[in-house]
């Protein structure tokens, strides 16, 4: 696979900025809508697509940690928007708009997993910096690109879990029951941006 690619679309956007990059094309920068406006646009949708995807959540009854949407969330936006607006959302998410309105629950039941919110922050900047330079443009770079962001919040998650739970116990609560349902998610999420890719560009 080569990954030295045109890392840049036509309006100087990085590689894995796809819906920016379209809704720019699509003539919403003018002289009525600035280009910091049209930024906007893209980052609300953004934020809106982390939000809905962040609510599907299931508990399960031997581990603090849930079965959520938002590892699919943070892999997917960091595939389309890119390291720089991709962190961000996410960011934004996790720290303002989620305690904001509650949808983390209480802080004590936070604690346990705080670790793979840590984790999903940190694999949308990875995951987001690897599409920026243009792996996300192909099957085997956007693969890879998830696989390591989900490595990287199990690496955060597992290792802050483990503060809370016997060593005995820590991948059978905070791995096992997780692994292919993730797995899953990372391949849908490749699969999803590089589709949306070609229809956009």
């Amino acid at each position: 696979m080569n990954l030295k690619m045109d890392f840049r679309g036509g309006s100087g956007q990085p590689a894995a900025a796809v819906v920016p990059e379209w809704l720019f094309r699509q003539g919403l920068e003018t002289s009525a809508r600035p280009k910091w406006l049209t930024w906007l646009m893209a980052f609300a949708v953004g934020l809106s697509l982390f939000a809905v995807l962040s609510q599907l959540r299931i508990m399960l009854p031997w581990t603090p940690v849930p079965i959520t949407g938002q590892t699919f969330a943070a892999l997917f936006v960091a595939l389309v928007w890119g390291r720089v607006q991709g962190t961000l959302v996410a960011a934004t998410h996790m720290l303002l708009v989620a305690p904001l309105f509650g949808l983390y629950g209480s802080l004590m039941a936070l604690q346990p997993t705080m670790g793979y919110l840590m984790g999903m922050l940190a694999a949308t900047f990875v995951v987001g910096s690897l599409a920026d330079r243009g792996w996300s443009k192909t099957w085997l770079g956007s693969i890879t690109s998830v696989l390591i962001g989900t490595g990287l919040i199990y690496a955060f998650g597992l290792a802050f879990l483990s503060f809370y739970i016997p060593s005995g116990q820590l991948l059978s609560m905070g791995l096992w029951p997780f692994l292919i349902g993730d797995l899953a998610k990372a391949l849908f999420a490749a699969s999803l941006a590089l589709k949306l890719r070609q229809k956009l560009t």
